[in-house]
């Protein structure tokens, strides 16, 4: 008989091996609307790569999208920053 995962506590774990991981590099911080954000660029691991990529928008509300290349991130910043900013 298979357990059945709660999903929030999956993601939570998720969450904390993203957040406690030091495979990453912050590119640069920026604080808006209230909000710390970071470019990051994590090692290339296959945990990562499942996530969608090592570069990623992060912003201390513990919030985090991951993109394939840097580009993609730069261009996608805006929108996260004001996806990020509505959520308290």
């Amino acid at each position: 008989m298979k357990k059945e995962i709660d999903k929030q506590t999956l993601l939570e774990n998720v969450q904390d091996k993203i957040n406690n991981s030091n495979y990453f590099a912050v590119e640069a911080e920026i604080e808006e609307n209230g909000h710390f954000f970071q470019w990051r660029k994590y090692t290339n691991t296959k945990f990562i790569k499942n996530l969608g990529g090592m570069y990623a928008n992060w912003c201390d509300n513990g919030n985090i999208k991951f993109y394939k290349s840097a580009y993609i991130r730069d261009r996608a910043y805006s929108k996260f920053v004001k996806e990020n900013s509505e959520v308290k």
